[in-house]
Order: C-alpha cells, then sequence, then structure tokens
C-alpha cells in the first residue's frame, strides 16, 4: 500500500516530482550538487570542499577586512556617493547596477567607510571560492587552489576589495559568465548557456569594459567549440548586445564627451607589461621586484605550454585561459590606440581571475615538490611584500605605473582642524580636485548640491566652499580651461572675495607632500596679497590660513 511521504505525496493520489527549492537550483547551477540538498548532503557539501580552500577563504577575507575604514573616502569613492544619492540611478552615464546594489545597501548599513567598501569586499572574497572551481572545471584542484591562493593575496585584488567602486562586481559576474559558458562548451546543456546570458547581461549593466569581455567569450566559444559552433551563440551573443541598448545614449553621450577631451593619454606597448605587473604585484612594489616577478611569471606560462606540449592538461582549457585573458586587453588597447583612450588597469581587473588560472597551473606543473615548493615561497614572498607596500600606501614607481589611482588623503582629520579654528564669515579654498569633492562631504553630507557651492536651504555649518584656479588650469577628468561661477574663482579674482580668513587646502594627486601645479600657481599669488597666518601638512595635505 503506498504510504504518504511529505517529499512526494499528491493530494489526488498521484504520485508527483517535488521542484527543488531555489537555493538547490543556484548550488547545481554553479556546479555544487546534482540533487537537492538535504542536511546530511550539506554536511558533505562543507566537507567535500577542500580545506586549504577553506583556509585561503579565511585569510582572504582577513586581508579585505583589515583596515577596510582605515582611509578617507577618496575622490572616485565620493563620486560614487554623489551618484547613489541621486534621485533616477538609471539616468546615470555609468551602468546602473553597482550603484542600485550600493543605494540599497546604505539604507541598511549607512554610510559609513566600512559600510560602503563592504560589498565590494563580498564581490573580491567570492571571487577566492569561483576560481576554484573554474580551476577544478578546467584543469584539476591544484591549479584552482594556487590560483585561489593567488586571489586571496592579490595587492590588486586587495585594492578594489577595499575601495566604493564597480570593479570587484565585475571581476565577479566576469568569472560566474565564463564558468557557466565553460560548462555549456563541455557539457553542451542549454541552462548553463541561459546563466552565461544572464551574468554576461548584469556584467553589461556593471561596468562598459564588459563589452570587450563579451565579444572574448564570443571569439573563445567559436575556438574551442569548432565543429559544434551552433546558432546558440549567436542567439546568446544577440541577447547580450540588445541588453545594451537602454543604456547605449547615455553611453554615447560619455563617450562622445571623452572623444572631445579626456586625461588620460593614449597606451604605449609598454601599458600592456605595466598592466601584467599591475596584476602581479598591485601599484605599491619596486621596479625591481616588478622585473623579477616578470620573469617568474614567464616561468610560469612555460610551464603550461610545456604541460600542453605533453598533453598533461586540457588544451582546451588553456585556450579558454588565455583567450579570456588576453583578448579584452587587446580589444581595449586596440580601442584606445585607435578611438579614445580608456586604457586603465582597474576596468582590467575582469581578465585577471585567468591569469591567475594561468599562473596556477604553472605552479601545479611542477613534478618535483622541491621545485614547486621553492616557486611557491617565492611567490608568497613577492606577494607579502606587495601586500606590505599597500597596507603602508606606498608608491614608489612612476604615475605610468598607477594611472588614475592615487593613494588616499586624510581628508577628515583636516575637516576637524579647521571647523575648530574657522568661523561661519571665512573661506574654505582648494586648488586640487582630489580633496574638494571628499572635504565637503565629510563636512557637510548628503545634504549638500555638489558643484553648486551652497547647500538646499541649510546654512554651511562653516566658512563657504571655493575652488581658486589660476591660468590653464583645467577640470580634472575632460582637459577643458575651468569656467568661472560662483563656487569656481579665478586667480585673478581672489581680492574680490569677501572673507575675514581664508584657509587654502592645497596638494598633488599622489599626496607626494609637493604641490600641483595650479596649487603652486595659486600659493604664490596668494603670498604676495595676503598674510600667511599659518601652514599645516597633514601626510601630504598641505593646509594654509591668510589674513587680509
Amino acid at each position: 500500500m503506498y504510504q504518504k511521504n511529505a517529499s512526494n505525496f499528491c493530494p489526488k493520489g498521484r504520485h508527483r516530482r517535488v521542484k527543488p527549492r531555489f537555493c538547490n537550483n543556484i548550488l547545481r547551477i554553479i556546479g555544487f550538487l546534482k540533487k537537492p540538498i538535504t542536511k546530511s548532503r550539506f554536511n558533505n557539501l562543507l566537507t567535500s570542499i577542500p580545506y586549504e580552500l577553506w583556509l585561503i577563504i579565511v585569510v582572504a577575507f582577513s586581508l579585505r577586512v583589515y583596515h577596510l575604514g582605515y582611509h578617507d573616502l577618496w575622490y572616485d569613492e565620493v563620486i560614487t556617493l554623489i551618484k547613489i544619492s541621486k534621485p533616477d540611478i538609471l539616468q546615470l552615464w555609468n551602468p546602473p547596477l553597482y550603484y542600485i546594489i550600493l543605494a540599497g545597501w546604505v539604507k541598511i548599513f549607512g554610510f559609513s567607510e566600512v559600510s560602503l567598501r563592504f560589498p565590494s569586499l563580498l564581490f573580491s572574497l567570492a571571487c577566492v571560492p569561483a576560481i576554484y572551481l573554474l580551476g577544478k572545471e578546467l584543469f584539476n584542484k591544484s591549479a584552482g587552489i594556487f590560483a585561489s591562493l593567488i586571489t586571496a593575496l592579490s595587492p590588486f585584488q586587495l585594492w578594489y576589495a577595499q575601495e566604493a567602486r564597480s570593479y570587484s562586481l565585475l571581476a565577479f559576474l566576469g568569472l560566474l559568465s565564463s564558468y557557466s559558458q565553460f560548462l555549456f562548451i563541455n557539457r553542451k546543456q542549454n541552462k548553463f548557456l541561459y546563466w552565461c546570458i544572464a551574468f554576461a547581461i548584469l556584467g553589461v549593466y556593471t561596468h562598459p569594459y564588459y563589452i570587450f569581455f563579451a565579444i572574448s567569450q564570443l571569439i573563445c566559444c567559436v575556438i574551442c567549440m569548432r565543429k559544434r559552433w551552433s546558432v546558440k551563440m549567436l542567439i546568446a551573443s544577440l541577447l547580450v548586445s540588445l541588453s545594451f541598448i537602454p543604456i547605449m545614449r547615455k553611453s554615447w553621450i560619455r563617450l562622445s564627451a571623452v572623444m572631445e577631451n579626456y586625461w588620460i593619454s593614449t597606451p604605449s606597448w609598454k601599458s600592456l607589461l605595466i598592466s601584467i605587473e599591475n596584476f602581479n604585484l598591485g601599484y605599491n612594489s619596486h621596479l625591481l621586484t616588478y622585473f623579477i616577478f616578470d620573469i617568474l611569471s614567464l616561468i610560469l606560462v612555460i610551464a603550461v605550454v610545456w604541460s600542453v606540449k605533453k598533453k598533461a592538461v586540457s588544451r582546451k582549457g588553456i585556450i579558454f585561459c588565455f583567450s579570456l585573458f588576453i583578448l579584452p586587453l587587446i580589444f581595449t588597447f586596440t580601442f584606445s590606440r585607435l578611438i579614445v583612450p580608456i586604457y586603465f588597469d582597474r576596468g582590467l581587473i575582469i581578465s585577471t581571475p585567468f591569469y591567475y588560472l594561468i599562473l596556477g597551473l604553472g605552479i601545479s606543473a611542477f613534478r618535483k615538490k622541491i621545485l614547486r615548493f621553492s616557486v611557491i615561497i617565492l611567490i608568497l614572498t613577492f606577494l607579502t611584500v606587495g601586500i606590505y607596500g599597500f597596507l603602508k600606501g606606498w608608491m614608489p614607481t612612476k604615475q605610468i605605473h598607477h594611472v588614475g589611482v592615487h593613494p588616499k588623503k586624510p581628508i577628515e582629520p583636516v575637516v576637524e582642524f579647521i571647523k575648530k579654528n574657522s568661523a561661519p564669515e571665512d573661506i574654505i579654498a582648494f586648488t586640487n580636485d582630489s580633496v574638494k569633492l571628499p572635504f565637503i562631504w565629510y563636512s557637510e553630507g548628503r545634504n549638500y548640491v555638489f558643484f553648486s557651492g551652497h547647500k538646499k536651504g541649510v546654512k554651511p555649518s562653516f566658512g563657504k566652499f571655493r575652488f581658486i584656479f589660476g591660468p590653464k588650469s583645467v577640470t580634472p577628468s575632460y582637459r577643458q580651461p575651468r569656467k568661472e561661477d560662483e563656487f569656481n574663482i579665478p586667480l585673478g579674482k581672489v581680492n574680490e572675495l569677501e572673507f575675514k580668513k581664508l584657509f587654502v587646502l592645497a596638494c598633488d594627486w599622489p599626496r607626494s607632500g609637493n604641490l600641483d601645479k595650479n596649487s603652486s600657481t595659486v600659493k604664490e599669488k596668494l603670498d604676495e596679497i595676503f598674510n600667511l597666518e599659518m601652514k599645516r601638512e597633514f601626510d601630504g595635505l598641505w593646509v594654509y590660513k591668510y589674513g587680509k
């Protein structure tokens, strides 16, 4: 006689299969499960994950959470705050996904430095087990473990795990999409193609650089599937392309503005090598350590090629990794050389997991334990040096090695200092854009109408904000002459300002302790016409106090 069972009983007396829950489907898609999860299977799942991976995840989290809120928000992070504060995030120039996520996050957890950066930490941390799963599927467990270890310790990944920007999310979505893509190539199951499309569309709505990565994914499928190439991938590519239409107009407007005049220079062939060096050791190492690690990376790549020649690893997996690592760099580089310079290492973070997989496979290719152990020790040593430089905020190399990346400045101590020593009739002036927005944010917060110089019907708590610029001064993002308005005051009209005391914040972008060209020009003029009553340095940020 049929006995009732909660898992398959049907009130009408007919057997029916109960659909797995949503979480089961997710776990099945990412490769953990082939059957619905139960308590025993959940315990087996936890024990099936290598203990080395658990240890790597713990280390990765510790490194990412350490000093997460130590540094004040810098210029780009305040730009993020401005964007999520807008009532209609969908009208942004940038793809809106990250800003939608962060806007919902801060409504729950607030606007502290830790809160704003924590989503980036989570996305970066999620890349560690994701790269292990992909490495295990492409090659073997050892390659996945070594790749996840490099990802966990990478100073380049740490930088963007502790920054309120979209780059960690971009890398994570690229990993998920690529993992689903390879499962489709290997197993020919439509569900993996559907998830590949879904993650790719999310990537398009995270950052414009995903377009180059999506093209690389298409080419990769053509190469890997060969005769098995079908109309399904064409349809998938079409769907990803069509998903870009809703944000195409805004993206074109921004690209047109960039084409008119953008601050970044055209990349040279050396830029490709510098990108790889940054992927290796981040922005905080010396040229000698970069050079030595370059040689070590080359040895690991040779070991991978030798393994392919010996047929010790999957040729398909090697093609997959090299394609998704190299092609996005080439497309971005070519676009920057021929159309408009947009070449940034931070956008190319989407390619780094596949580079780390190549290095991880190179480590596992050494069969002799002594050789493998020696290589691991060398890599860990150099990564540790890079992490130490990251924590200390060192940037010993020239600007070309960290384009668009700058150490964060101590804004909040300066705000507190000026609040204690200024009055409402004083003026707080800036000469460098890297200070302007963070200072206003820490002093006035979300109520401030940025770029307007005043608040919404609220009297500023202290002073009036102004930006003083000398001849030939340009905006930070676009090389266009500054235009005079209520907030931006040309140097020739400083005499017309009414104030009791004038506090001037001056610096350069790299926080070297020196002044940039505009700051130096403004200071020389102010020294001539006003009395310098005080000057004080806050770790590369100078505060000058003038009186009439």
